[in-house]
């Protein structure tokens, strides 16, 4: 190409030769050839203006693609670098050459530019536009030249201003290109802090805070605020990120209405960027609060999960100087707000989940009080009922003895313990319910003959069943079990209230009571179901009573006319065989009577033990050294009777010494404790529930008592009759438990076994 210009002045305008021209523009492209990025449009700056002996350049770039705002990459001015600008071209000074092309934007009084242009320099009257276009045509920033003289648009000049401009605009793609691989970098690596945060934390407050801390960095602004959704009332500040020295916004409230600002946040898809809050009139309402909290710039946008907005991220610039915020911030806090959206979601979840535990939690825990409460209700009132019924009952068995007595006296005592034997029954009924219903039941293994406790049942109810006429049969296999690993207090007490109702509704005909023994499959060779069938030919139930067979206290028809019983019979059997990991049926039919059968997990013992190991077995009580069963004393042995009601020693004191034995009284645990010392008694009658040292108490002692020649037989007696009351008073070192009332012929039995029989009045 041939390029003439001259270094001569034609009416006051600068002119170039050809040769100086290839010569500056050589040197231009070798210089600018050698940098990239921001050096490149520092150097070449200078370059130009040196080339076209200009006095002031700016290469500028539109702002997220808006001609109307333009912020510098490189600024020379009487060859001194300047600070990079942004200005916004509110009155359109620049139109001209941005619709135009290369066009002279004016002369002396040509133009009127604002006070706040940078390039406004009244000592450089001419200026030159130069628009930097895109691959695509748009126009993506604006050379701004600055002259004392006005330069003569040749060829040779419009080369260089095509040259260059091409070359800015490749610059400023290969900045974009930067800018958007280091944001999409930061976008990456912010996303999987916050995403490690949430998974890592589980207070969701704390996971906001992280995200917020995150954006505040990543984007390098004075404060990053997260924002909750608040109804539609407002804004929580809910995380912050702030820099020194500026002040923390967290907990601060932003109102949503008559908030235009906010308004257009919650209902707008894309970030709201504002460089100038105070002169931005959607925030107008808002100036006392961003004036307090120093706020100048502000790039905002609403957070939403599954299409619903639940709050917002505000970036803040702070101070004097207002921030232009790039199309690559934009775009990157769109791509956060999803994320965040989703972390809030999280957070308010965890926190309604953390709530609901906690209100689970303190459910719990006013439901494990209540149940310790009702426990503890129980356990009282099972004392203070059982032991005035413990007199009641004792006295009237002791006056049932007495051979003066009338007939009209025996049958007023008879009576008498027919009702209190009810009375308890029912009182039996009533605890055991309210045991089930505060979680106190629990199963109580023992190895024990199925066969020798079903047979010893058939016994007991045939003589019910005789009294009645009826028949009562029993029937068990060849292979049931000799004995069994399982709970034998609650199986006898279930098909005791089986065979007890069968009886009680079945006028004629008869009862049969049926056992089977399944050994299961796919599991050890121990491990077996026992089941039971009782069948009547009694009256039957209809349907309707059927159905609420086993609730509490409702009781069938034939229940109500028998005026007999609590209803709580089958309740407390269907707890009692669901504890034991089985079920139990009925069927019935009106007229022709009823079937229940019912079936308990239970596990087959191999071994064979004596009548004793199996005994020791059941009890699992202390290995007493007492006297062996049966025998006959020639010295009446002493027993010691500790209890604090005196009425329960009297009735035990008048029940032994008419029997022969030689008595001695404790009223406390502490008294037993200091009356075992010095009397030495072959047997003690412990209370429980005593004042002071308690019973159990007194026991251990007296187990942990040196040179004793051999222990004594020490029988629980107590108010609290409850299997794990059982089960504490055992472990505590106790031979055997008697629950109050008790039968003076079973105490009387016990010692005969244990202790041994005086012979002046030995019973059978």
């Amino acid at each position: 190409m041939n390029i003439s210009f001259s270094n001569s002045m034609v009416d006051g305008k600068v002119k170039t030769s050809s040769g100086a021209c290839c010569r500056q523009l050589r040197q231009l492209l070798e210089v600018t050839n050698m940098e990239v990025g921001d050096n490149w449009f520092r150097s070449a700056a200078y370059e130009f203006a040196e080339a076209l002996d200009a006095q002031y350049i700016a290469i500028t770039e539109c702002v997220n693609g808006s001609v109307r705002e333009l912020a510098s990459h490189a600024v020379w001015k009487e060859g001194d670098p300047q600070d990079n600008f942004v200005y916004r071209d509110e009155n359109g000074s620049l139109k001209p050459v941005l619709d135009g092309g290369n066009i002279v934007l004016g002369a002396p009084g040509e133009i009127q530019l604002p006070s706040s242009c940078p390039f406004r320099c009244p000592e450089l009257p001419f200026l030159r536009g130069v628009t930097i276009r895109g691959n695509s045509g748009d126009t993506v920033g604006v050379i701004i030249i600055g002259s004392k003289k006005a330069i003569v648009e040749q060829e040779d000049v419009r080369i260089i201003f095509e040259i260059f401009a091409s070359r800015a605009a490749a610059e400023i793609a290969r900045l974009h290109y930067d800018r958007s691989r280091e944001a999409e970098l930061k976008r990456i690596t912010m996303l999987q802090r916050i995403s490690q945060a949430a998974s890592n934390y589980t207070d969701p407050d704390q996971v906001l805070d992280i995200a917020a801390e995150e954006i505040g960095r990543v984007f390098n602004v004075s404060r990053c605020v997260i924002h909750r959704k608040d109804g539609e009332s407002g804004f929580p500040v809910v995380a912050e990120y702030v820099q020194a020295p500026f002040s923390s916004m967290k907990g601060v409230k932003v109102p949503r209405q008559g908030n235009d600002h906010a308004e257009e946040v919650m209902n707008s898809d894309e970030c709201v960027a504002i460089s100038d809050v105070y002169q931005d009139p959607r925030l107008a309402n808002a100036v006392d609060i961003l004036r307090q909290c120093e706020i100048k710039s502000m790039l905002s946008a609403r957070t939403s999960f599954e299409n619903e907005a639940n709050g917002a991220i505000g970036l803040q610039h702070c101070g004097d100087t207002p921030r232009h915020w790039t199309s690559e911030e934009v775009n990157l806090l769109g791509a956060v707000v999803a994320n965040v959206g989703v972390a809030i979601a999280q957070a308010e979840l965890k926190k309604r989940e953390k709530n609901h535990n906690e209100v689970i939690e303190e459910a719990l825990r006013e439901a494990r009080a209540a149940s310790k409460a009702k426990g503890d209700f129980l356990a009282r009132m099972s004392h203070e009922l059982r032991t005035p019924m413990n007199s009641i009952l004792g006295f009237s068995q002791l006056l049932s003895a007495d051979k003066k007595l009338t007939e009209e006296q025996k049958e007023t005592l008879a009576i008498i313990n027919r009702s209190g034997e009810h009375l308890m029954l029912l009182i039996n009924d009533v605890l055991e319910m309210s045991k089930i219903e505060s979680g106190k039941q629990d199963i109580n293994l023992s190895t024990f003959s199925p066969e020798k406790l079903v047979k010893g049942l058939a016994e007991l109810f045939a003589i019910r069943a005789d009294a009645k006429g009826l028949v009562l049969r029993t029937r068990l296999p060849e292979n049931f079990p000799s004995l069994i690993e399982g709970d034998e207090n609650k199986l006898r007490q279930i098909i005791t209230n089986l065979l007890g109702n069968a009886i009680k509704f079945t006028s004629q005909g008869g009862v049969e009571l049926r056992g089977w023994y399944f050994k299961k499959k796919g599991v050890g060779e121990d491990q077996g179901i026992l089941a039971f069938s009782v069948r009547d030919s009694g009256c039957g139930m209809s349907a309707e009573d059927q159905e609420e067979l086993f609730t509490p206290f409702v009781q069938s028809k034939a229940g109500i006319q028998a005026r007999e019983g609590t209803g709580l019979g089958l309740t407390i059997t269907k707890s009692f065989v669901e504890l034991m990991g089985g079920e139990i049926k009925a069927e019935s039919v009106a007229g022709k009577g009823s079937e229940f059968s019912f079936w308990v997990k239970c596990r087959e013992v191999k071994e064979k033990f004596s009548e004793k190991e199996l005994s020791d077995s059941i009890t699992s009580g202390w290995n007493s050294a007492a006297a062996p069963r049966g025998r006959i004393l020639t010295e009446p042995p002493t027993i010691l009777v500790a209890d604090d009601q005196p009425e329960n020693r009297l009735l035990v004191v008048r029940c032994l010494s008419n029997a022969g034995y030689t008595l001695v009284e404790a009223v406390d645990g502490q008294d037993a404790i200091d009356v075992f010392r010095t009397s030495r008694p072959e047997a003690v009658l412990m209370d429980v529930q005593m004042p002071g040292t308690d019973g159990l108490a007194a026991t251990r002692t007296i187990r942990g008592m040196k040179n004793l020649e051999s222990q004594p037989y020490i029988i629980a007696l107590t108010g609290n009759a409850f299997e794990d009351d059982r089960r504490k008073a055992l472990q505590a070192g106790c031979d055997n438990f008697l629950a109050k009332p008790f039968k003076l012929d079973d105490l009387l039995n016990i010692l005969k076994q244990h202790v041994g029989v005086p012979a002046a009045k030995a019973f059978d």
